[in-house]
């Protein structure tokens, strides 16, 4: 059996109607199956993560003070569809951001009518599914002015996942990669924290990129890397990342967009 599709209740069930039969779980066993795709499911994911990219750049158009968190929203979702997208999950976040201070970049959520700010850093999570399977992309970006506050944290995120991709080869597992970031953001002196990024497919979410997932990278599986590092007291966190597909000789980048932190 499948746990984590199977009501409890009806586990309950079962098991007091069949004494007899000895229940197995089978969920890992499943999911790593399922994470070895074919040439065809991987060409997918790559032009899922096209419109990933695009929807950042149709955003980057559009950014501007005075524009509502909706605007910014609605102009990924559209470029996306219009690319062939079947559906889009999109969360933002802006405001001031400093370290120290009570202005603190909130993590993102379901956009709101606040309009943006001279000054604002914005956080978008760009997550287009293009023929049943999801992509992702994490960026932030600065208004008019640079934020000197947050290009420290952005470089040991952005090269945390670098290290991370040291490991991230066939026979390696999800947490040998999670290992390698966490170190490298330990010795920048900064705190690693979930969320670190997941698994995709034809679910957002098909596993959770942790200290706790052994499960063994094959060709085909595809993971959405975005490391979540805190300052050193804890009270401010910057995450940013993009989709990785495991090849027979280590991993594929499948998006183009910037690692850069840009200032519109």
């Amino acid at each position: 059996m499948n746990s984590e599709m199977l009501p409890l209740a009806w586990y309950h069930f079962l098991r007091q109607e069949l004494p007899q039969i000895h229940w197995v779980e089978t969920h890992d066993r499943i999911m790593q199956i399922r994470f070895q795709r074919s040439q065809e499911e991987m060409e997918t994911f790559r032009k899922g993560a096209v419109l990933a990219d695009g929807g950042f750049e149709a955003a980057l158009q559009r950014i501007r003070p005075g524009v509502s968190e909706y605007e910014i929203v609605a102009e990924i979702e559209r470029y996306a569809r219009a690319g062939g997208a079947e559906a889009h999950f999109t969360l933002i976040g802006s405001g001031k951001f400093a370290f120290g201070e009570d202005n603190r970049l909130p993590l993102p959520y379901s956009p709101s009518p606040r309009r943006v700010e001279e000054g604002d850093s914005i956080v978008m999570e760009i997550t287009p599914r293009y023929e049943g399977y999801w992509t992702q992309l994490v960026r932030t970006v600065n208004v008019r002015t640079p934020n000197g506050d947050l290009k420290k944290i952005h470089q040991v995120c952005r090269d945390s996942i670098q290290k991370g991709l040291e490991r991230f080869k066939p026979g390696n597992s999800v947490k040998d990669v999670v290992l390698a970031m966490e170190a490298y953001v330990t010795v920048c002196g900064y705190l690693f924290k979930p969320p670190s990024g997941h698994l995709c497919g034809i679910d957002g979410i098909e596993a959770r990129v942790s200290c706790q997932n052994e499960m063994v990278l094959e060709p085909g599986t595809a993971v959405i890397l975005h490391p979540t590092v805190f300052t050193p007291d804890g009270k401010n966190s910057f995450f940013w990342g993009e989709t990785y597909l495991v090849n027979p000789d280590g991993y594929e980048r499948l998006h183009r967009s910037t690692d850069e932190l840009l200032t519109v």
